[in-house]
This record gives C-alpha cells, structure tokens and sequence, in this order.
C-alpha cells in the first residue's frame, strides 16, 4: 500500500517524544526520511480513515544469513501513535511475525521506557537477551594525549583484528542466546572487523606493544539525514593487556580522528553488564543517552 505524505506526518506529530524509535541517535525526522526513501519490507495499522496507527519495518538481514545458515530478519522499526490500544499493537505484531515466518530468527531493539511495548514482546514470546545503554559526547574536547604506538589499521593487521574480535564481546546477545553456535558467533565478530577494514565509512585504529596488535577501536562515521556522527562501532583490547590504560587511549585516539573530520556528536553502545566498559566511557566525560533493551524471536 502507498505511504500517505500526509498520514506519515500525522503519524510522526503524534508519537511519544519520550521515546526513540531505532538508536538513541535516530531524530525523528532522520527515520521520517529513511522511511520516505526506503519502503520494502513496511507494514502499517490502519484505521477505518486510513490514518496511521501504527507501522512496523523488517529488514532481511543476508550478510547474517551467510554466517548463521539460516534466514535472519531484524523489525527496525514499531512505531505506535500515542493512543494506539494495546490489543490492536498486540495484533499488528502478530500480523508481522506471520507474514515474515519464511524466516528462522529475528530481533529488535526498544526503548527501554517503553513498558507496554515490552510487555507485548514477551507475551507474544520474544525472548528478552541484553540491555544496552548509548554514551555520547559532543566534539570538540580537550584530550590528553594517548599511547605513542596507535596507529592507523593496515593489510597486515588483520590476521590480530581477526584473532581479537572472535575473542571479544561475550557480554554481547549472541552470546546470551544459547541457539547460536559459539563458533559462528566467533566467525560474525571476526567478518565484522574485516568488513569494517575495507569500508570507506570505517577507521580502525590498533594499539601494538613489541609491534604486536593488543587492541582496536573501530570508528564509523554515519550520515543521517543532513548531520554527520560518529559512531565506535567496535572496541577491544585482548584479555591480558586490559587495565592498563590501553582502552582509554584507544578511545581518545577515536575522538580526536573524528574531531579531525569536524564531526560533533559522538556516540558509542555497550552492555548494561559490562561495568568496565561504563567506568571507561564515563571517565572521558561521556553522558548516557538512552537504554535499550534487545529480544529474539524464533520460530
């Protein structure tokens, strides 16, 4: 069905400006745009008027398919308007899940405030995995410099990027869904960093003691609508090596690459769990901007 202008705009004057509706650094008018632009794989509530209540996107995600072996789909967005009934949220998702049942596996992720929605999640039996939290921080700041043997990712890192990111990140989902298998949850981490290297939008960062890769920070930049952000999009630092400053350093080398690139707004994701994570970004002076919690669904 053709998106309505008109509807969309109502839709969007009428939802709770307390939540967010994809990442804590999506405005409003960013997915209004995204949406626009990009229609596949969109549902939408509608009344007996043809107004929006509600409207619901699903992603195929194929690069996860390729690892996992199965068809994996992600509900970017549920986007209710403010007087939407709880039973007729509760059906659309339902109508989602049926029409997309080609596939083994999908996940969301919602804002953390928002209870009813949550409740349905589980009710409808998605299975509630992590919560995140979103740090930011607005550019530019004073740094103090940083450890002397960061330096710019090359070709011949990657065989380390690759060895520390399949050994990182356990905090993370996948880890906490036992219907992955250890050994492809490694195999996606470790496609990760190599698809991150070759990504003109991506620099990576690494920290070598002895000229040995101890740890990295990927940096993305991301362009939403017309502002541009900076995104760490990976973190790491091998289990021997860590409190000894090296996270904190890599980090600082991020914020100045993308201080470099006038970017302004800055904002990285980490596991509520994941307390050393916290204490480092919280110790540069970064705030948290949103909670978000992440659930499955499998058929």
């Amino acid at each position: 069905m053709k998106v309505g202008k008109n509807s969309l705009k109502r839709l969007f004057n009428n939802l709770n400006k307390d939540f967010f509706y994809k990442q804590p650094y999506y405005r409003l008018k960013d997915i209004y745009q995204e949406i626009k632009k990009e229609k596949r794989g969109l549902y939408l509530l509608l009344d007996e008027d043809k107004n929006i209540l509600g409207l619901g996107k699903v992603k195929n995600l194929t690069w996860d398919k390729r690892i996992f072996g199965f068809n994996c789909g992600r509900i970017e967005y549920l986007i209710f308007r403010k007087d939407t009934d709880n039973l007729l949220k509760e059906f659309f998702i339902k109508e989602i899940l049926a029409i997309n049942k080609n596939k083994k596996f999908l996940d969301i992720g919602i804002d953390e405030k928002d209870r009813d929605l949550r409740k349905i999640l589980i009710k409808l039996g998605f299975k509630e995995m992590v919560k995140y939290v979103t740090y930011f921080i607005r550019l530019p700041i004073k740094l103090s410099n940083f450890l002397p043997a960061i330096e710019v990712a090359k070709k011949g890192d990657l065989g380390e990027l690759e060895e520390i990111s399949g050994n990182s990140f356990f905090y993370t989902r996948f880890y906490q869904d036992k219907n992955f298998k250890r050994e492809l949850i490694k195999k996606f981490y470790q496609k990760w960093i190599v698809s991150s290297f070759y990504n003109k939008n991506h620099q990576i960062f690494v920290s070598k003691i002895n000229n040995q890769v101890v740890g990295f920070i990927d940096c993305k930049i991301l362009k939403l609508n017309k502002r541009k952000i900076g995104i760490i999009d990976l973190i790491a630092v091998k289990k021997e090596y860590q409190g000894k400053g090296i996270g904190k350093s890599l980090v600082k080398r991020g914020l100045r690459y993308f201080s470099e690139k006038k970017i302004k707004e800055v904002y990285v994701g980490t596991e509520q769990d994941n307390l050393s994570a916290l204490r480092l970004y919280e110790s540069l002076g970064m705030r948290i901007v949103g909670k978000r919690i992440t659930f499955h669904f499998w058929y």
